[in-house]
């Protein structure tokens, strides 16, 4: 790209989850050895043996109680914590691709919210021609990002190129969905497209607005 400024990242919040993850799966396995050996020690008993090894386990089953108590409070906590990470995180993305300032970000938000909406207008319309503009239109858009984000090219494929995957993770939904403009583009009346296959181009252009906040 070529703004060389550091992008945001989500390390932080990945960590955390790593954390609940972790703390989850050593619960379930504490889970699944406390049962394991409750039903063995009764199993080897005998029926007249059971009530005693249940008396037995009952402190363990007290504390296996509390510990799953304090387990999903720390996973509330903790979700509570990635979703204002995430939001935070967002924030941060939207500054660092749209420096202009909150009050543009708002303007150019309004802007491709108006457009996509007619996109999906035409995308929902009963006259196939309707749905060839919708992704003709769709592909427009997706030169703005691309143009926004500071590649340069004389064309959506030639900026497309010069994209590493790492900076851009639905790279391989925006050649898709554009190789398919393309045909509706260089075929004209010829290309034959239904309305399903219209609305899965147009959502993986929507997938690759989403990942930069686009719409």
């Amino acid at each position: 790209m070529a703004d060389e400024k550091e992008k945001p990242s989500g390390g932080e919040t990945g960590d955390v989850l790593g954390i609940l993850l972790g703390i989850i799966v050593l619960f379930v396995i504490v889970q699944r050895i406390y049962i394991s050996l409750r039903a063995w020690f009764i199993g080897a008993g005998g029926p007249g043996a059971a009530d005693g090894v249940v008396d037995s386990l009952e402190p363990v089953g007290f504390w296996f109680k509390v510990f799953a108590l304090l387990i999903s409070t720390a996973c509330i906590a903790g979700i509570f914590h990635i979703r204002a990470k995430l939001i935070d995180l967002g924030r941060a993305e939207k500054k660092y691709y749209f420096p202009e300032g909150e009050s543009d970000i708002t303007d150019i938000e309004k802007h491709v919210d108006s457009r996509w909406d007619r996109v999906v207008s035409h995308a929902d319309s009963d006259n196939p021609n309707d749905w060839k503009i919708a992704i003709l239109e769709a592909d427009i858009i997706l030169g703005d990002l691309l143009d926004h984000l500071g590649y340069q090219g004389d064309s959506i494929g030639a900026k497309l190129k010069q994209i590493e995957k790492s900076d851009f993770l639905t790279l391989d939904a925006a050649w898709e969905a554009h190789k398919v403009r393309n045909a509706i583009a260089h075929e004209g009346g010829q290309f034959l497209i239904n309305q399903r296959e219209v609305l899965r181009v147009l959502e993986l252009y929507k997938e690759v607005f989403d990942e930069f906040y686009y719409v």
